[in-house]
């Protein structure tokens, strides 16, 4: 089930980058889903509260469009066989730290896209300790599809990860709509 979206106008000076290109700042309209923890997860102000790392060179990480609900998504295609240099990872985007409380529950909620069955997977990482990982055939490509994972905070901050990593086919992945909400 999709969460409603409350969208505010505002002007927002996100940094678009790729690994060619220089940072530009660009006008938005971020979206704001009550109680999410978590700034920009729609990616329509550019890598605004991420830092993206490409390990690998055959990877390319960028703002892609379309999106899930809106126009951008975070998107990593690999453009050539993968190097594999980091443990398979060609990709990871990590947000700036969430202050959490200890011990209360949270709900984590995201959508992945994959362009073809055998496009790797992408990994879900808080705080660097590994908790789920997806992959077409999971859920199916072609699409985006939704995806859940509910967490008890061990630390006073949550830095959520995604480490996207592929087989030897070339592929497109993309995440977007991520939500980081209490739970009651």
């Amino acid at each position: 089930m999709k969460s409603s979206i409350l969208f505010i106008g505002f002007f927002c000076a996100g940094v678009l980058a790729t690994p060619s290109s220089t940072s530009t700042a660009t006008a938005c309209v971020a979206s704001v889903t009550p109680s999410n923890l978590i700034d920009n997860g729609d990616f329509e102000c550019g890598l605004s509260s991420w830092t993206v790392d490409i390990p690998d060179t055959s990877a390319r990480a960028f703002i892609g469009t379309p999106g899930n609900t809106l126009s951008h998504a975070f998107e990593v295609d690999l453009v050539s066989a993968s190097n594999h240099t980091e443990l398979g990872v060609s990709a990871r985007i990590t947000s700036d730290p969430i202050p959490v409380t200890f011990g209360h529950n949270y709900t984590l909620r995201y959508w992945t896209f994959f362009s073809g069955p055998d496009n790797g997977f992408v990994g879900l990482m808080i705080n660097n300790n590994p908790y789920k990982t997806t992959d077409a055939g999971d859920l199916g490509w072609g699409a985006f599809h939704f995806n859940e994972f509910n967490w008890t905070a061990t630390a006073a901050a949550a830095e959520i990860r995604f480490e996207f990593l592929f087989g030897p086919a070339g592929s497109v992945d993309k995440i977007d709509t991520i939500t980081f909400l209490p739970r009651a």
